[in-house]
């Protein structure tokens, strides 16, 4: 199954942070042009598929910066991880976005990833270093969820196990329920469904944050 990032979950915050004044910059590793995740193309005529057509023609998918140009020293207001099976192929092992994601947690930049996103904290984890999400309360797409999507296939990780088995308070809700946790600067939601309350805490820790 081709992996991409999962539209909405993009879209939806990049729209809500703009309309509150904030500056978006869209980075992916190497700075290749990201693919959407098929399934979660929206139909043409409804407000998703409106709101998708508005971010392209921002004609940032096309140009997306380097990942790998943002130093610990980027003084960045929040990180925002979509999901899609893309964060959970590319990013766990990104060193860069160790580095900025430590540097972010340190300076209490907002950090916020939904669905498969919160795969991306992974990418904190060195050898003999405590990972600096150990003990954070977080949700994720739920394994019970990967289970029912996927069927007979598999995914290069289960986030859920993941996350618990580095030491990260995993909570999830029922399959396909709406359900968001925010510890301190930590905002996860764990499934597309989530996302309207996802964005809204995201929006919300980043005003307090302002």
């Amino acid at each position: 199954m081709p992996a991409g990032f999962w539209v909405g979950e993009l879209v939806a915050p990049w729209e809500a942070l703009s309309a509150e004044g904030f500056e978006n910059l869209l980075a992916t590793p190497g700075g290749r042009t990201p693919d959407p995740q098929h399934e979660s193309m929206p139909p043409a005529g409804s407000p998703a598929g409106a709101a998708w057509k508005r971010f392209k023609s921002t004609g940032v998918l096309l140009a997306p910066r380097f990942l790998e140009d943002f130093g610990p020293e980027e003084n960045l207001a929040a990180i925002v991880i979509p999901g899609g099976y893309s964060p959970v192929a590319q990013l766990p092992g990104s060193a860069p976005l160790g580095s900025l994601l430590r540097a972010a947690m340190r300076r209490g930049s907002v950090i916020a990833a939904i669905c498969h996103g919160p795969a991306a904290l992974l990418a904190e984890k060195s050898p003999g270093k405590d990972w600096i999400f150990s003990g954070r309360n977080v949700t994720c797409f739920a394994d019970a969820e990967e289970a029912a999507w996927l069927g007979e296939r598999r995914p290069s990780l289960l986030v859920e196990s993941a996350l618990r088995e580095s030491g990260a308070r995993v909570e999830v809700a029922a399959p396909w329920s709406s359900h968001v946790v925010v510890d301190g600067n930590v905002v996860t939601g764990q499934n597309s469904p989530s996302c309207t309350a996802f964005t809204q805490a995201l929006v919300g820790r980043c005003r307090s944050r302002a």
